[in-house]
């Protein structure tokens, strides 16, 4: 975490040298419309093996020039993923991301787990800061920035409950599913299950940051859209991987963590902006 945030205040202190590249003189300059405030929305896709589907984005936004180069502001922002079980059912496609099949050391009894729940609604704060790529011209119909912005973020993982198969094996290591016998058992299990507690909702604090390349085409009336694929960086957070848990059961299964990793989320997506400059 150390290096992380050391990480992050270097890129802070290099926009500041960079934005200082105007001078005193640039930085009195009037600006004819020089805030803006703005929508973005746009899809987001996870990397990585977590067993997410891609989510989406949806933020509003403040900024203020402070010259030719650099503009910064606060910003509020939600983003949802969701759990998709089809990304752990190697049951059925052995080559998913995750893992449902568990069994007991040396035995062939297999139980098969169903997941459900587990989504992730985030709430961010942050400050972006903005630097053109070209100083900026009052009569400019295009414009290049790259964006980063530092956040906070209160990541809300909703219950997790799961039901569990057992299936009888017919040869050890084990053959393919579609040989082996029963399948009729089920067994129900959630937060209040002997050992599941951590299957419950929670929320937790993190933080990170996002980098952005974009294009901001001017439109009449003091309007402007812009696009901007992205990278987004959230320090650890609980969230489901299933692929962290070995086919045997006491590793697996029965492990107490299972199915939650506590680690950096990682995503990647393309939002799209208007806003409008006074």
């Amino acid at each position: 975490m150390l290096k992380q945030l050391t990480f992050l205040w270097l890129i802070l202190f290099a926009i500041n040298l960079y934005g200082q590249d105007e001078g005193l003189i640039e930085q009195k300059a009037r600006f004819e419309r020089p805030h803006s405030i703005g929508v973005q929305i746009g899809p987001q896709f996870r990397l990585g093996k977590a067993d997410y589907t891609g989510g989406y984005s949806v933020s509003v936004a403040y900024s203020s020039r402070l010259n030719r180069i650099l503009s910064l502001g606060p910003s509020i922002g939600f983003s949802r993923f969701a759990f998709q079980p089809s990304l752990t059912n190697s049951f059925k496609k052995r080559d998913v991301k995750g893992n449902n099949i568990f069994q007991e050391d040396g035995a062939y009894e297999v139980y098969v787990v169903t997941l459900r729940g587990g989504d992730l609604n985030q709430y961010s704060a942050g400050i972006n800061f903005k630097l053109d790529l070209v100083p900026f011209k009052a009569n400019q119909k295009v414009t290049w920035n790259i964006g980063v912005e530092p956040y906070l973020v209160a990541n809300s993982r909703s219950e997790v409950t799961a039901t569990t198969q057992v299936w009888t094996a017919n040869e050890i290591p084990l053959e393919d599913p579609s040989l082996w016998s029963g399948g009729d058992v089920f067994i129900d299990v959630n937060s209040a299950s002997p050992g599941r507690s951590n299957w419950s909702s929670k929320t937790e604090l993190s933080g990170g940051f996002l980098a952005s390349l974009g294009v901001e085409f001017m439109l009449p009336g003091n309007w402007s859209l812009s696009a901007k694929p992205m990278l987004r960086y959230l320090f650890p957070i609980t969230h489901i991987k299933t692929a962290n848990f070995p086919r045997l059961q006491n590793e697996g299964y029965f492990n107490s963590n299972y199915p939650f990793a506590k680690e950096s989320f990682i995503t990647a997506g393309v939002m799209v902006a208007i806003s409008h400059n006074f």
